[in-house]
């Protein structure tokens, strides 16, 4: 838990409040610091809401970061991923912009890449602060904002929606998923400190389970024709989506499908202006993938191994018999 303890030191905070603020003792939080011991999977979405970032990147798990990314101003080792300010979408026949609170480094991506699009590769992919990971159609969108939160607002367009400003942690928008989606509560997965802070941000924010749905869960399509369409395609089907538009190709298609509702749904980029995801799903998808191939790599040394041993005239695992 080396992060855990730089995200600690990074926040000024001593061991002992640290163990206030998780309801447990100093001994717990010098043992998860010095490796002796393994927070819970509760305690560690504890720590990631503390500290403004998720489980995957305490624990260096997060597929599109080797840096840990975070809502808050402070950030390890200097790295870039830290809140900067938002990103300004205005889109044709829109009276506002829509603000999207995202890092430095996405930001300096922002303003290098969108300088060197064209018709041909239109896409620009960003990840955001609130759960959104965008796929932009630049051609398609009338202005894109990136604004440090030290200069002024845009004059008269500084509409934020609930979590715009500095967005939340990964696993707050992962537990009001479950919560909208009826998941029975596990208590080895969330600790009553961290469900009664969900029950309060609820309140507070006036959510219901549809609102949750329409701004955690589901995928907003914003057509060319002004028209918004939300749907829930497989978190697979995301991540593909992600890889087409990184690969920037003006006439892909993107295939939106829903399997559980027995829906098939294909949608050519052209006619897009954005693609609005939810970040944890992406992610989740991409964690996915890499375990997957890391599994096809693993049983690929191992038949590569067994194939020299054989060659070699020596008996392989399968191969040896009791004497």
């Amino acid at each position: 838990m080396k992060k855990f303890k730089e995200f600690r030191q990074a926040h000024g905070y001593t061991q002992g409040k640290v163990a206030e603020m998780l309801r447990t003792t100093q001994q717990t939080i010098a043992r998860w610091e010095s490796g002796q011991a393994e927070p819970s999977l509760a305690a560690l979405r504890d720590i990631a809401v503390i500290f403004s970032t998720s489980v995957d990147d305490l624990l260096g798990t997060n597929p599109f970061s080797d840096a840990a990314v975070t809502n808050s101003y402070f950030s390890l080792d200097d790295s870039e991923e830290h809140f900067w300010g938002h990103l300004g979408v205005l889109l044709p026949g829109e009276r506002y912009t829509r603000w999207y609170p995202i890092t430095l480094k996405q930001a300096r991506y922002v303003e290098a890449a969108i300088i060197q699009l064209d018709s041909q590769e239109p896409w620009l992919a960003v990840s955001t602060l609130n759960n959104r990971m965008l796929l932009i159609n630049v051609p398609e969108v009338h202005r894109i904002y990136v604004l440090d939160d030290n200069a002024d607002p845009v004059s008269d367009d500084w509409e934020l929606g609930w979590d715009s400003y500095q967005g939340h942690s990964l696993e707050v928008y992962r537990a009001l998923s479950n919560w909208a989606m009826g998941t029975p509560d596990d208590e080895e997965e969330f600790s009553d400190p961290f469900k009664e802070g969900l029950e309060e941000l609820i309140k507070e924010e006036n959510l219901t389970e549809e609102l949750v749905h329409e701004r955690v869960i589901d995928t907003h399509l914003h057509f060319t024709n002004g028209q918004l369409h939300r749907c829930t395609p497989d978190q697979d089907k995301l991540f593909s989506a992600l890889i087409q538009a990184k690969c920037s190709s003006s006439s892909l298609v993107f295939d939106l499908s829903e399997p559980d509702e027995g829906l098939a749904s294909y949608v050519p980029g052209k006619v897009i202006r954005m693609l609005d995801m939810p970040l944890y799903q992406v992610i989740d998808a991409a964690k996915q993938e890499r375990e997957e191939l890391e599994r096809i790599e693993a049983v690929a040394e191992t038949e590569v191994a067994s194939s020299k041993m054989r060659h070699a005239g020596l008996p392989t695992k399968k191969g040896r018999k009791k004497s």
